[in-house]
């Protein structure tokens, strides 16, 4: 607790995700934002990948997909498997950008991501992308 107040990006997001599981601590979406925030400003991909989870189930902050998106992205141009994951979900489900949502796809399979290699399929499957385009 010491070190997350001092500042310690690792000791914040590890705050951050202690109260968002309640592993430890009373499970406190507000607070695990809170904290996730902090450590997220600081460049840690976790604690950027989780507060998109929050944003994007409105847990602890108001429900914003813009938000989301903002910091899986920031996450993902860091090499985070989770957020390429999520942000080729995203791209795929709900902006129905398949060229996008395969590049990130193919960013998290690249790094052994199997459901991220087996959404990439999908995509050719069902002729969402055509075989050839930017493989």
């Amino acid at each position: 607790m010491i070190a997350a107040e001092n500042g310690h990006p690792e000791a914040q997001y590890e705050m951050g995700r202690m109260l968002m599981n309640g592993d430890g601590l009373p499970q406190d979406y507000d607070e695990a934002a809170r904290w996730f925030r902090l450590s997220a400003e600081q460049d840690t991909s976790w604690a950027q990948c989780n507060l998109g989870i929050l944003y994007a189930n409105g847990l602890g902050v108001p429900q914003n997909w813009g938000e989301t998106v903002k910091w899986w992205h920031l996450a993902a141009a860091q090499g985070h498997l989770v957020s390429q994951f999520n942000l080729g979900q995203w791209y795929s489900e709900y902006a129905q950008d398949f060229e996008i949502a395969a590049e990130f796809y193919r960013q998290a399979a690249t790094q052994g991501h199997e459901r991220a290699a087996r959404e990439l399929e999908s995509l050719y499957q069902e002729g969402k992308l055509l075989r050839g385009e930017r493989e």
